[in-house]
């Protein structure tokens, strides 16, 4: 059934891409005839867009701008176009040079506020942030959380998300970042009470939906949660707990092995190279190979295993750690910075960006101290 899903889906999208191809030649063919006319050349880079060309999407943008220099929509576009480039400066001046001509439109302020927090400027990207709210007239809470806790303002960060809870009916995803707040701030006893309502709230979401939540599920969420918060040996216990009642999939082991590696352990690879067998979903061996590039110092071959497509790959917090990890070495910070941000509240106390880099660093360390045995090469 998944198969032929993402065969569908596969269609699909090779029906839009020749669509847009027909598209781009048949606005080629106009422009021949008139090549001033400055709306061919935005609908070009519109269409350019749309298929990741972003080099002929920039060029065709900066003709419309050529033509009407006063062309702000265009001016947005080709902003939009550096800031999936990475080229946030550039992006950012555009935004600039137009934010007047589109004061009322909040998709300007928006996107400053998401530049200058990739720049790591929180004053300037929560003030765009408070701009964004105020147009779109949306409450602050929505959109405040986390700008204010990469920004180390961890009190403030605690009241809009406390705010957001009261809108979310268990959602246990926000209590558990509560917690590593509180624990962040050191007020342990508040972190473990919103931990304790992380698993209550667990509880309560599958039978709000009408399921009886397993208890290898609560172990599972456990160890994740434990590693969260710096408690590498809970996390171990629970993990190991999940393997004796032979629950796991290859994901836990996996996990089990990152502990291990913490912990100074020299079978952590090889326990990631024996959940390669138990994973279906291609994760694991991904991260062991990465684990073993990263070990070795061959960060672009790392780089290159982390842009594999993977929806595990996507969403796990030492996954994206090293792949910020490995863009930074490599003098690609502005790059590094959206792997970064989808660490957050994934790495142990991790709620700012300076926590998150240094942990990964001190993982690396260990993994690079680590003398895999004979079986692993």
């Amino acid at each position: 059934m998944y198969r032929l899903t993402y065969l569908f889906l596969i269609l699909c999208i090779s029906v839009c891409f020749a669509d847009l191809q027909q598209k781009i030649d048949s606005l080629k063919q106009e422009l021949e005839k008139n090549p001033d006319n400055y709306k061919l050349h935005f609908d070009l880079g519109i269409c350019y867009n749309s298929i990741n060309d972003y080099k002929n999407a920039i060029e065709a943008f900066q003709n419309a701008i050529r033509l009407k220099p006063d062309y702000a929509l265009a001016d947005y576009k080709l902003a939009l176009v550096y800031y999936e480039m990475d080229s946030l400066i550039a992006a950012e001046q555009l935004l600039r040079k137009i934010k007047t001509k589109f004061s009322d439109k909040p998709v300007v302020s928006w996107l400053l506020g998401k530049i200058y927090l990739h720049l790591e400027d929180y004053e300037k990207a929560i003030a765009f942030f408070k701009e964004h709210t105020r147009q779109q007239k949306i409450p602050e809470y929505e959109v405040l959380a986390m700008p204010y806790s990469l920004a180390g303002q961890y009190s403030e960060a605690i009241k809009y998300y406390q705010k957001s809870l009261k809108y979310h009916t268990y959602n246990y995803d926000l209590d558990f970042i509560l917690s590593m707040l509180h624990y962040k701030t050191g007020d342990t006893i508040s972190g473990e009470k919103w931990f304790k309502k992380a698993k209550e709230d667990l509880s309560r979401s599958y039978r709000y939906y009408g399921y009886q939540i397993k208890p290898e599920v609560i172990l599972s969420y456990e160890s994740v949660w434990q590693f969260r918060i710096g408690n590498f040996d809970r996390a171990i216990v629970a993990v190991e707990t999940l393997i004796t009642k032979e629950w796991d999939d290859g994901i836990d082991l996996y996990n089990l092995g990152i502990y291990k590696i913490l912990k100074g352990d020299t079978t952590g690879l090889l326990t990631i190279k024996h959940a390669c067998t138990r994973d279906t979903t291609g994760f694991v061996e991904i991260m062991y190979n990465v684990l073993e590039k990263v070990r070795r110092g061959d960060y672009t071959e790392a780089e290159r295993l982390l842009f594999r497509k993977n929806l595990y790959l996507s969403r796990s917090g030492i996954a994206n750690g090293l792949h910020a990890f490995v863009l930074e070495k490599q003098g690609k910070s502005s790059s590094a910075m959206k792997y970064w941000l989808n660490c957050f509240g994934k790495l142990p106390l991790g709620v700012d960006i300076e926590s998150m880099r240094k942990f990964i660093e001190i993982f690396v360390d260990k993994l690079e101290a680590t003398q895999p045995m004979r079986s692993q090469e």
